[in-house]
Formats: C-alpha cells, sequence, structure tokens
C-alpha cells in the first residue's frame, strides 16, 4: 500500500513541486520529515513547513480499512468530490455505483498520461456528467473493497481531489447505468458506506481546497 500511495505522489512530481507541497494527506500519511521534504524540494522550503503543519493541524486522518487483505494487493484510484454552491450553500454530487448501486463519488483507475487530478475530471465527466476544474491538492483517501465480475475482490484505496462544477449534462456516456444527486454535505456523508469517506465529505470545505 505504502508504494502504491508513494507511486501517486510520483507522478506529480514530474507536474510541479509546488503540487507535491499540496499533497497534505499524503505528508500526514507517511508521516514525512520536514528535513527530508525539504531536500525533495528545496526550493519551496517555507511551503513545505507550512504544508506540514496544515496537515497536523487540519486533517484529522481515520485509519484505512483493509479488512485482511494483503497490503501488496492494494490498488490505487483517482476520484472526484464533486461540489458546488446553490441558493449560498455547498452541495455535493453522488453517484451510484454500477454493481451494487451504493452512493458513491466518481472515481477510477490511473490514467496513462494523465495526472491524478486529471483523472478525476474524467471520472466525473463518464460517471456523473459533470465538469468543471479540479484542484491538484488531494483532500483525503479512502479505502473500499472493489467486487470484480469474477466475484474477486480488490481492496483499492482512493485519492480524492476536489471538482467545482461548472456544467451539468444532460446525456454523458454512464447516464443509462448510474444515478447522480445533489446533496448537502452532511447528507453526503450518511448515505455513503465508506467510514473514510464520509468523513472527507462531512469535513469538505470549499476555501480549504
Amino acid at each position: 500500500m505504502k508504494s502504491a500511495l508513494a507511486m501517486m505522489m510520483a507522478i506529480q512530481t514530474t507536474q510541479d513541486a509546488s503540487i507535491i507541497v499540496g499533497q497534505r494527506e499524503f505528508l500526514a500519511f507517511f508521516r514525512w520529515d520536514v528535513s527530508v521534504l525539504k531536500n525533495v524540494v528545496p526550493d519551496k522550503p517555507r511551503q513545505v513547513e507550512r504544508a506540514m503543519k496544515m496537515s497536523m493541524a487540519k486533517i484529522k486522518q481515520q485509519a484505512l480499512n483493509l479488512e485482511n487483505y494483503d497490503k501488496r494487493d492494494v490498488r490505487t484510484q483517482f476520484g472526484a468530490l464533486c461540489w458546488r454552491s446553490h441558493n449560498g450553500k455547498v452541495q455535493i454530487l453522488l453517484v451510484t455505483s454500477k454493481r451494487s448501486g451504493r452512493w458513491i463519488v466518481p472515481k477510477g483507475w490511473p490514467l496513462d498520461g494523465a495526472t491524478p487530478a486529471q483523472t478525476a475530471v474524467t471520472e466525473a465527466w463518464e460517471e456523473a456528467g459533470v465538469t468543471g476544474k479540479a484542484r491538484t491538492v488531494c483532500l483525503g483517501i479512502y479505502s473500499y473493497v472493489k467486487a470484480l465480475p469474477d466475484s474477486e475482490k480488490l481492496p483499492c484505496v482512493v485519492a480524492i481531489f476536489p471538482l467545482k462544477v461548472n456544467s451539468v449534462a444532460g446525456e454523458w456516456p454512464e447516464k443509462n447505468r448510474r444515478k447522480r444527486k445533489w446533496v448537502s454535505p452532511k447528507k453526503a456523508a450518511a448515505m455513503v458506506q465508506e467510514r473514510e469517506l464520509a468523513g472527507i465529505l462531512l469535513n469538505f470545505d470549499p476555501r480549504d481546497s
């Protein structure tokens, strides 16, 4: 699992050093020492220290629930927390999963040639029919077990990126396979089954993303 999350950070290393600094959840998850990060991003020492302080002060992490699976079997996905301001209040868009019909956020496997945030944008369009701009700051990580067609189960960790929705389409690739619904952060947290995801949704504040 650690190697999978490390790879997620490495993908963004080629994009911009400031993106690494923005990965508050990853920094806290690995408990990286400030001095180590300063070697990784030598030209941004103040940003590194600020990111570490934010990770410890603002983010309440929850333990990942990987049940009894071997950590070497854990797979990585990227997801989008799609949100909008409606009548002055924040709303979050949930979709149903194709197999079980439970409420989730749009998510999917890493895409070749795309950053994690770009992958989240693609999944938001394909699964929820929305477009917008995603921030490169990871809001958090949650775990779940994915059921495969051959009845095999695969443990996954999902990194979530905030996406401010600009448009909602009436037709989209997976319209006939999913439902979608706008709800408040509190209700969204109550609708999803994954405890870690519920915490991310409940504590979401667009001013921090």
